[in-house]
């Protein structure tokens, strides 16, 4: 599947071509799940997204992540695709919620640019 690169370093799916129309679909549209590493470690987990350029991952509590970390796609070559900008936890919960955000404001994103590679070269 193609995707679409934004003025900056933004990167969304194509969800749909017809004829010379590409309909992209972000990856922080509201629900929509991927796979990430997180952290100077890497930490596999999936982000699901909350819309406007915003991600939320559920890793357990005690888990090494702190803000300013960086998250990427591993089926995207590693690729940057955000930062983490808070961590909320209870003491009376097992898990945390990672909250992270595109390096770039997808709204002012006037044009894009559509990589037609193959992705997994």
């Amino acid at each position: 599947l193609p995707f679409a690169y934004g003025a900056g370093k933004g990167r969304q799916m194509i969800a749909e071509v017809i004829g010379n129309i590409s309909r992209v679909r972000l990856y922080s549209t509201a629900g929509e799940k991927f796979d990430i590493l997180i952290g100077p470690s890497n930490i596999e987990a999936t982000a699901v997204g909350k819309g406007g350029g915003y991600f939320e991952v559920s890793l357990p509590r005690d888990t090494k992540i702190k803000v300013g970390d960086k998250v990427s796609i591993p089926s995207l070559s590693n690729s940057f695709v955000g930062t983490v900008d808070g961590i909320a936890s209870a003491a009376s919960e097992p898990f945390a919620k990672i909250l992270f955000h595109q390096p770039v404001n997808i709204y002012e994103q006037r044009w894009v640019i559509v990589d037609t590679h193959d992705t997994n070269e």
